[in-house]
């Protein structure tokens, strides 16, 4: 009886330490028409995470998980963005996450689940994109998230 439960609790650890290693903890990104905020860790590991869209306004958008271009920066898409925010065309020095597992689902709560593979160390931004005539139009949301290699 001694050894069973040994052995439970070894496997109950080994999945506690799975799951806390592989970036299962949700990012979740609201959208009200106006504001985007995203909350959730900002610094991940590389691998699969999943994301959460919950948006509340009467436009379709799609979440997007980006990065810059060597010598760009944060401020610079700001600056183009402008304040208080508008949607404005995608430079080409920004550059969609190289892979997401699509496309989104619906769960329960009516929030779109989407998985990205940031497969490469850096900062990686979120942005809500919405398809206006003859453009690809976003919106910053946040600061990095920051993925990087998990230590051994």
């Amino acid at each position: 009886m001694k050894n069973i439960a040994v052995i439970i609790s070894l496997l109950v650890v080994a999945l506690l330490m799975t799951t806390c290693a592989s970036g299962d903890e949700e990012i979740e990104v609201t959208w009200d028409g106006n504001e985007c905020t995203v909350t959730g860790p900002t610094e991940l590991p590389v691998g699969n995470h999943s994301f959460a869209l919950i948006d509340l306004s009467d436009q379709e958008v799609e979440l997007e998980v980006i990065i810059l271009l060597e010598g760009k920066t944060l401020q610079e898409a700001l600056d183009e963005q402008g304040e208080p925010g508008r949607w404005w065309p995608r430079p080409d020095w920004i550059v969609k996450s190289p892979q997401w597992m699509g496309p989104a689902k619906i769960d329960e709560k009516g929030r779109e689940l989407w998985t990205f593979v940031l497969d490469k160390e850096g900062d990686y931004y979120v942005v809500v994109k919405i398809d206006l005539p003859d453009t690809n139009n976003i919106w910053f949301c946040t600061q990095p998230l920051v993925v990087e290699a998990p230590s051994e």
